[in-house]
């Protein structure tokens, strides 16, 4: 039958058969029933799954699913036919009993199928070769921080040093530099600016910057000061000026040690820099060891010809050796020297480093400075060039020729699955080349042209992605007839397959084609109807049971069992009519027959051979028939009635649907009693259940046809 149903009303049936009660499973269930509203089943085996692939279906919901379709039949009502022959004078009872084999189940299932897969590659190429010029001497970042000490006995150092500090960039005067002066009061920039290289006054500069005044009660502050400057700080705000990636280097200039010789109140023993160990913890946060260093101009420790300065700087120097620094002697008349020194080992530090636009593919890579190529004395890292010292003192130019944006070529790409036998197709730009121009691995899944594509070739490999074809369909039951399964693929009977009734699973010789539709039906022994209630009463008196086929008069075996009759499961055939003869044995005139069951209201018949024999007064009484014969009377009284023997409210059907509802999503399901449409039932935990008022009015059978998709494992 088709049945054509609105989204709400298999939404509202999703809802009723699972008991969604979470927002996640509501919309789960509303989407599924979206998506079969407009299908249409004719029959178990129809497709509710149009062209989906195999791998299509087992993504729904996050997990491995397959499809499912089943009609299935079921008897609400179970009667009997009853039919009888009554011989009164001779104690002979003779009935009809119709076999009943309930409907054939049928089981729909699909074959897999194959997923079409295309690979796309783009070919490389060789990029592009561009040359960029730059001017050596703005290269190399260097920030240098001068600490000044300010305190009243240093008024003739501040002096020599304001006249020579321009030494101090002697040799990095072709790097990127700028210079901050402090003193040791204030971590602000004297001028309130840095001195750079650029600028046309920077002679004066230096001058202005160094003479930094003397204050009485000043504490050497040297580190603290240094640490405060170099993260920018001046009158509680921050101006950061070291520059990212730039070399640091620190030159304090102090007749006295860090926190010089005061060790009271204002002292700096409480500040951050009190020790080399905090200065040099500062440095590391800031830059690697190999781009920063301190530097010193102060009483070296034991130098015993310095007889002008206060103490010995041993905290100063501490922090200089270990960076790898130097220092020179406060007590020195002229500092040039020690500038020039200290300027020599800053060069040292200073890292000439310029940014490409690309980055190289180092295909093509030429560097040359000032016209002389370098076969060495460099290095590149992503868009970085890197020129050691040697290769940049005193240049002027850098010219770097170099290619980027390259991809390398490839004779042979891999497939991301692997492809069916004979499924391979490549196109090159768009047009497909023959088989003969590549060949194809599939222990590897690498296929290999047998020249090279072009550079810049697009190209798609198609195929489809091999699987394991299904050959075994499993039913899900243990009770099936073996005799009564039929198979049948895409429409037709099928042959070539076997069922196994111990695990109940039809197995293909050759695994149906792809995507084709497979649908089995079957009979379970519960299906067959072995015991009839008895027509007859009085069961006890009866001296002995036959039966023949009603057709063919071929004896068949029965037995009595309390009130009714038994036959064998092999002897029970659809639409099969036995005739069961009871002799009683004496001969009875008893006007009244008790029947052995209830006669289900307008189906009562009696007819008398001949006719006019026993047929006055005439009745039935509840099971009581009422009749009355002559004596000496030979009629024959033939009986006909139909009786309910049990009404039935809950069916299996966990073969199909299973018992956990979180593993099976519905798509179609319809449901009819006595071929009207309901809705009285509750479909959860693989069992159907009709409602109580639907049960006690059906008079038949209750179809149920469902599609959907399910987990077939954990």
């Amino acid at each position: 039958m088709k049945r054509n149903f609105s989204s709400s009303l298999i939404f509202a049936l999703i809802l009723l058969a699972w008991g969604c009660s979470t927002e996640a499973q509501f919309a789960s269930a509303k989407r599924l029933a979206s998506n079969g509203a407009d299908a249409t089943a004719t029959d178990s085996s129809a497709d509710a799954f149009g062209d989906r692939t195999q791998s299509q279906i087992d993504d729904l919901s996050g997990g491995a699913w397959e499809p499912f379709s089943f009609t299935r039949t079921f008897n609400l009502v179970d009667r009997q036919d009853v039919s009888a022959d009554i011989r009164p004078a001779f104690g002979l009872v003779d009935e009809t009993v119709h076999m009943k084999v309930a409907p054939e189940s049928q089981a729909g299932f699909r074959q897999i199928v194959r997923n079409d897969v295309t690979n796309s590659f783009r070919q490389g190429h060789d990029g592009v070769v561009r040359t960029e010029t730059f001017p050596v001497s703005k290269a190399g970042l260097l920030d240098i921080l001068v600490v000044v000490d300010n305190s009243t006995s240093m008024a003739e150092e501040q002096q020599n040093l304001a006249e020579k500090l321009e030494a101090l960039t002697n040799d990095v005067d072709d790097t990127n530099w700028q210079i901050g002066v402090i003193n040791m009061s204030t971590p602000c920039l004297r001028l309130n600016r840095v001195i750079k290289r650029s600028d046309a006054d920077r002679v004066d500069a230096f001058r202005q910057a160094a003479s930094v005044g003397m204050n009485n009660g000043v504490v050497e502050k040297g580190y603290p000061m240094a640490i405060r400057a170099l993260k920018g700080e001046c009158n509680g705000r921050y101006n950061p000026w070291i520059r990212q990636g730039s070399t640091v280097a620190v030159l304090i200039v102090s007749d006295e040690d860090n926190c010089g010789s005061n060790n009271g109140s204002n002292s700096c023993a409480l500040d951050y820099g009190k020790n080399a160990t905090e200065m040099i913890q500062f440095l590391r946060q800031i830059r690697p060891a190999d781009k920063a260093k301190l530097y010193g101009i102060h009483w070296i420790p034991n130098d015993k010809s310095c007889r002008i300065a206060l103490g010995e700087a041993w905290k100063y120097q501490e922090g200089i050796n270990l960076t790898g620094g130097y220092a020179g002697s406060i007590c020195e008349a002229d500092y040039t020297t020690t500038l020039q020194r200290i300027s020599r080992d800053v060069r040292k530090s200073v890292v000439k480093e310029f940014t490409l636009s690309d980055r190289p593919d180092m295909r093509v890579v030429e560097i040359s400075v000032d016209g002389q190529n370098l076969g060495g004395g460099y290095t590149i890292n992503g868009k970085k060039v890197v020129l050691d010292q040697a290769s940049s003192d005193g240049k002027t130019m850098l010219v770097v020729t170099y290619s980027y944006g390259g991809v390398a070529k490839f004779d042979s790409v891999t497939l991301t699955k692997t492809p069916d036998d004979g499924t391979i197709s490549v196109t090159v730009d768009g047009t497909e080349v023959d088989a003969s121009v590549w060949t194809f691995d599939p222990a590897t899944r690498v296929l290999t042209f047998g020249s090279r594509p072009a550079d810049l070739a697009a190209i798609d490999v198609r195929y489809k992605e091999k699987v394991a074809w299904r050959s075994s369909f499993a039913l899900g039951r243990a009770d099936v007839v073996a005799g009564s399964v039929r198979v049948a693929v895409n429409g037709p009977v099928a042959t070539g397959w076997t069922f196994d009734a111990r695990t109940g699973t039809v197995a293909f010789d050759v695994p149906p084609p792809e995507g084709a539709s497979i649908a089995v039906n079957y009979r379970m022994n519960a299906d067959f109807t072995t015991t009839y209630a008895a027509s007859v009463s009085q069961l006890d008196k009866v001296k002995s049971v036959t039966a023949v086929d009603a057709s063919t008069g071929v004896p068949v075996a029965v037995n009595l069992s309390g009130n009714s009759v038994v036959f064998d499961r092999a002897d029970v055939q659809p639409g099969r009519v036995v005739v069961v003869s009871y002799d009683y044995g004496e001969d009875t005139q008893d006007q009244t027959w008790v029947l052995a069951s209830m006669p289900e209201e307008g189906s009562f018949k009696l007819e008398a051979n001949p006719p006019e024999a026993c047929t006055s007064d005439v009745r039935v009484d509840g099971k009581t028939l009422h009749f009355r014969c002559a004596p000496g009377d030979r009629a024959s009284l033939h009986i006909e009635y139909k009786t309910i023997t049990a009404r039935h409210a809950s069916f299996d059907v966990s073969p199909e649907t299973g018992v956990d509802d979180s593993r099976i999503r519905l798509q179609k399901i319809d449901v009819k009693v006595d071929d009207v449409e309901t809705s009285d039932y509750h479909l959860a935990a693989g069992r159907l259940t009709f409602g109580a008022a639907t049960v006690a009015k059906a008079k038949g059978e209750a179809v149920v046809s469902a599609s959907g998709v399910r987990r077939s494992t954990p």
